[in-house]
């Protein structure tokens, strides 16, 4: 889930904390380096004796503070944004009641400067009794109340069962999409430094993206006091972006449309025509848009309000591409929600069904992929990756019953097993690193398995969150590691996917799954050889499988010769936790002789959560 998934602690170091008033206001927390373009709030008021707050970071809504823990000279304030932890240190400034100096997260330096109250950046501390399902996660982690440097022991397998995988190389049952090249960055001021790096190491390794999703606050574009507009905030993030993706998606936040340029809904759809049409011209790669951050979460916009904004926005779409006729149009889609909320996704149908509109437009339906809540519980896809496998057959019904077409995709613009906060092992990520690689993979399984459903890997760096990196930003504990060209466990599974084949072929396991843990496997080929991608996901289980592997009917193509590549991911082998100078994949090569027929056997062990490939080319 986005929007600064964060472990807040802030941390004043004040002379004396008693009843003095000082404290109380607004508070802007400036940045510097990366987080130089941030506007962070920090609100402070008196309820009787009881201070209280809320901290807000400049696209979300207010955060409010849940736990206060005071000494003669700090006051240690906990609140989550986007219902994730961070930690902020100001420290008072002796004389000065309207300055503070700080750190976020333990190493990023902020002054924290006092607003007046009449300040257009000021805001209501919520209501404590609100939250959405990251506040709720929240509470259950803290429950736990488990140290954040706690030491884990690496996960080993208790005991192995056998399986065995069948290939058929001559059955082919369709295109393999291409997962490796649906993918997301962060926020356009985050690892600014990196990002050059990083965009080459991607192309070099074949990581080169189909569509990659960026996060664009479209209320930044337009200045209402002075009627003008600026693309430059967002210049070189975009600009890195296509040298990375064939296509960009802008997630847009509608905030000018639903008040931050103060005009009326037909002024600010022209200020967005003008903005679309710019921004399109500049930067051609930029050809979907994706409506609001998961607004069932942010609970500002009922879903029909919702479908109100997103109807400006197709309106807007529809002037540009009529204006600019380019050659990728502008495509647009939503409800971009935190799960498959059906409740939701109900009613974005029902409103486009009802809209008599003559050219409305629907590209792409939008949603993520965490967990579902179908009554009071959750159920995360770590605990069954295979809660998802019925979803586009359910949506299908949907569209159908209104008379949508189904040909629509569905973009996953989001997933992974662990929302905002989640994590399995408390404080350190060692072994969590391993089971995101495996997890992702397995949900990524069942939408490969679903029609017209095309997932979106998150995240190169995650902001906060190191479980959910791509690139090594992060050790174990998340105190920052930042390197250009060494991938996580999760980087290198989704490299593996990319050592897959154009033509997905058809498998068969020994083994059945259960409660979508156990052996997974996605087989392929083209013209230059067979692949095969195994992982034994088990999330916190620890079974260990005796893999043999049987691929049969090998293209008549291949020679005597056999060029043998295999790859493996565990926790001794491409794991930067393990061996920080040698964690890439790395894939082992041999040649062997082909024997009488057509078949190829192996036989290897996967620990919890390993993944491997095996590639056959012809010598």
């Amino acid at each position: 889930m986005k929007r600064l998934y964060t472990i807040v602690l802030l941390v004043f170091a004040f002379n004396a904390f008693s009843q003095s008033q000082d404290y109380e206001g607004l508070w802007h927390l400036k940045g510097e380096g990366s987080f130089a373009h941030s506007k962070m709030y920090l609100k402070f008021k008196y309820e009787g004796k009881e201070l209280v707050g809320a901290f807000k970071n400049d696209d979300g809504d207010p955060d409010l503070i849940y736990k206060k823990e005071s000494t003669d000279s700090t006051l240690t304030v906990y609140f989550t944004t986007a219902g994730t932890p961070a930690n902020i240190i100001l420290t008072k400034v002796e004389g000065d009641k309207n300055h503070m100096n700080a750190t976020l997260l333990g190493r990023f330096n902020l002054k924290a400067i006092r607003l007046d109250e009449d300040s257009q950046f000021n805001f209501e501390i919520p209501d404590p009794s609100t939250g959405g399902p990251p506040e709720e996660i929240r509470r259950n982690l803290m429950a736990q109340g488990s140290s954040s440097t706690s030491e884990v022991a690496t996960v080993v397998a208790t005991s192995f069962e056998n399986s065995t995988i069948t290939v058929d190389a001559s059955n082919s049952i369709g295109e393999l999409i291409r997962t490796e090249r649906y993918n997301n960055l962060t926020d356009h001021h985050l690892f600014t430094e990196q990002r050059d790096a990083d965009v080459n190491f991607y192309n070099e390794q074949g990581l080169h993206g189909k569509i990659y999703k960026l996060w664009i606050y479209d209320a930044d574009f337009y200045n209402p006091k002075t009627d003008a507009y600026d693309y430059s905030k967002y210049a070189d993030y975009i600009e890195d972006a296509s040298r990375l993706s064939d296509y960009l998606m802008f997630n847009m936040n509608g905030r000018g449309i639903t008040g931050d340029w103060g005009v009326s809904v037909a002024e600010s759809q022209k200020i967005l025509i003008n903005i679309l049409t710019d921004l399109k011209t500049k930067y051609p790669a930029f050809s979907y848009i994706e409506v609001l951050n998961e607004p069932d979460y942010e609970k500002r916009l009922t879903p029909t309000e919702y479908y109100g904004v997103y109807k400006v926005f197709y309106q807007a779409v529809n002037e540009v591409n009529s204006k600019l006729n380019p050659k990728s149009p502008l495509q647009i889609g939503g409800p971009s929600t935190a799960q498959f909320d059906l409740n939701w996704i109900r009613t974005f149908l029902d409103e486009f069904q009802k809209d008599d509109t003559e050219d409305k437009k629907l590209d792409f339906i939008s949603y993520h992929g965490y967990f579902t809540k179908p009554g009071k519980e959750y159920k995360f896809y770590k605990d069954d990756p295979s809660l998802v496998k019925d979803q586009r057959v359910i949506l299908e019904k949907e569209m159908t019953s209104r008379g949508i077409s189904t040909d629509i995709p569905s973009f996953i613009t989001e997933m992974g097993i662990y929302p905002g906060p989640l994590f399995d092992d408390y404080g350190n990520m060692k072994n969590d690193r391993l089971r995101q690689a495996a997890g992702v993979m397995s949900i990524n399984y069942w939408y490969l398995n679903s029609k017209r459903s095309y997932p979106f890997n998150w995240v190169l760096r995650h902001q906060t969150e190191g479980r959910k990196d791509q690139l090594v930003s992060r050790d174990s504990t998340g105190t920052d590691m930042i390197h250009t060209q060494k991938f996580t466990p999760y980087g290198n599974s989704i490299l593996m996917v990319s050592k897959l084949k154009k033509k997905r072929l058809q498998v068969s396991s020994s083994n059945q799954l259960k409660e979508g843990k156990g052996v997974y496997s996605i087989a392929s080929y083209d013209e230059s050889g067979v692949s095969i991608m195994i992982w034994n996901y088990q999330s916190k289980n620890t079974e260990g499988y005796n893999i043999e592997l049987i691929i049969e009917n090998l293209p008549k193509s291949f020679k005597k010769k056999v060029k043998v590549k295999t790859g493996l991911i565990d926790a001794k082998n491409s794991n930067y936790q393990y061996d920080l100078e040698n964690c890439n994949l790395t894939m082992n090569e041999k040649i062997i002789e082909r024997k009488k027929g057509r078949v190829f056997k192996t036989t290897f062990s996967l620990e919890p959560n390993a993944l491997c490939i095996v590639v056959l080319e012809s010598e």
